[in-house]
């Protein structure tokens, strides 16, 4: 997707709480049979929503990056496997 200046619209937003739809302007508009991915006004606490590639777009546009964070049993591994070697360094 080619982004151009707001030409093309990706999906309609959300026109406010005060004077327009009611919900937060930085989300997409609320549509009971279209979901439109994690910016949906309309979820709840502690609910999961499948990320479209409307998200991924919007993201990308605002500069973005997906940089995957190490999981927690890889950095107790990693804590593990040095604790492990400095062991094995001073029994040589």
């Amino acid at each position: 997707m080619v982004v151009d200046r707001g030409v093309t619209a990706i999906a309609p937003f959300a026109t406010g709480v005060e004077h327009g739809d009611g919900n937060q302007a930085s989300h997409w508009e609320y549509r009971r049979r279209n979901k439109f991915g994690i910016m949906d006004p309309s979820g709840h606490f502690g609910e999961g929503s499948p990320i479209t590639s409307n998200d991924l777009i919007a993201l990308d546009v605002i500069g973005w990056d997906a940089v995957p964070e190490p999981s927690a049993v890889h950095l107790l591994d990693g804590g593990l496997l040095a604790l492990a070697l400095i062991r094995h360094r001073r029994m040589v």
